[in-house]
């Protein structure tokens, strides 16, 4: 397949995940957030903000607060990623909240504010979650309108005993240039918190690594393929990176749906995992072509591969960056 119709294709790709609608949440570190005094501020309430935290012991409380307007939309959920008993609530409390259910006595309510208690209600079934790819049980799903401006709080408990929770808040998903260029090591900081260890994680992509040079270097010693210059060796490494970034992808989908059911939404995770295995091979096409000297249209096929990594999530930000080093590299000659 040619350099362009392969670019095609992921282009294409890209446009079909666009209109699929995907739903991602930009991932938020809490610190100590376990008294009120404390609480971890969220300065934009209405953007998509996932947290994955943990709750030490049972009657610890997580407390978070953003302000809002009146009659702007708060939308909350609450998940877990285990399928234990582990079900904890929430409370939100605001100027703006009808007082409802029964306050457990180790949460604190700021003065002024009415409390709404929300408790954990667990799923038989896990859901599906597409962008990350994980499954989770979800146990509470807010959307409401608040009606008067000013301090909000969200209180994550469970009197008995601790665990592992997700709080996903807002629904405008926004991303800003950094925060998609990090989202590959974010996803596999969720991955960790689920209790998945590192190695298991880059399992995948380290196997297509060390399998893709045995490879090379059966050929090489057969004649079929010659390693010339650096260009080529750290092209091919990239390249590798990038198919092994789909085989991640690939490998946690596979875990997520032995635990929730097959949905539609599966298709948005495939198209996730096709674009680093395009970007992949397109890089090894232009990498792996013999050559005494490396010719400008290599150069810049390989800085345009390394530049469309980062937004692929190809090669965990490394790769793109070694990519675009490697086209600007004078080509040594490998005897």
């Amino acid at each position: 397949m040619k350099f362009r119709n392969i670019c095609l294709f992921g282009f294409v790709l890209l446009f079909l995940l666009s209109m699929m609608g995907v739903h991602a949440h930009v991932p938020l570190t809490t610190g100590d957030n376990e008294a009120l005094e404390t609480a971890t501020h969220i300065h934009d309430p209405l953007k998509s903000w996932a947290i994955y935290s943990e709750l030490r012991e049972g009657s610890v409380v997580n407390y978070y607060r953003f302000d809002m307007d009146q009659g702007q939309r708060l939308r909350l959920l609450l998940f877990t990623p285990d399928e234990d008993l582990f079900t904890p609530g929430l409370m939100i409390m605001g100027p703006g909240i009808e007082s409802h259910g029964t306050i457990p006595a180790f949460v604190d309510v700021p003065e002024g504010s009415g409390a709404l208690v929300v408790e954990g209600k667990r799923p038989e079934q896990a859901s599906y979650e597409p962008f990350t790819p994980v499954s989770q049980y979800n146990l509470v799903d807010v959307d409401m309108n608040v009606t008067a401006p000013g301090t909000y709080y969200v209180a994550v408990y469970e009197p008995s005993q601790g665990g592992r929770y997700g709080l996903a808040l807002g629904y405008q998903e926004e991303f800003g240039l950094v925060e998609w260029i990090r989202v590959p090591l974010d996803v596999i900081r969720i991955h960790q918190w689920e209790g998945q260890p590192l190695g298991f994680i880059l399992a995948p992509l380290l196997g297509i690594v060390v399998i893709g040079y045995i490879f090379l270097l059966w050929k090489r010693k057969k004649g079929a393929l010659g390693l010339q210059s650096s260009f080529d060796l750290i092209g091919s490494f990239v390249g590798f990176l990038y198919l092994g970034s789909s085989a991640i992808i690939l490998t946690q989908m596979a875990i997520a749906l032995s635990r929730a059911p097959l949905t539609s939404s599966v298709m948005v995770t495939i198209v996730f995992a096709l674009l680093p295995l395009i970007a992949g091979i397109a890089l090894l096409h232009v990498a792996m072509q013999a050559r005494e000297t490396v010719e400008t249209k290599a150069r810049v096929k390989m800085a345009f591969l390394g530049i469309a990594g980062l937004f692929v999530w190809a090669g965990l930000i490394i790769g793109p960056f070694l990519a675009i080093v490697a086209s600007l590299l004078p080509a040594f000659t490998k005897g």
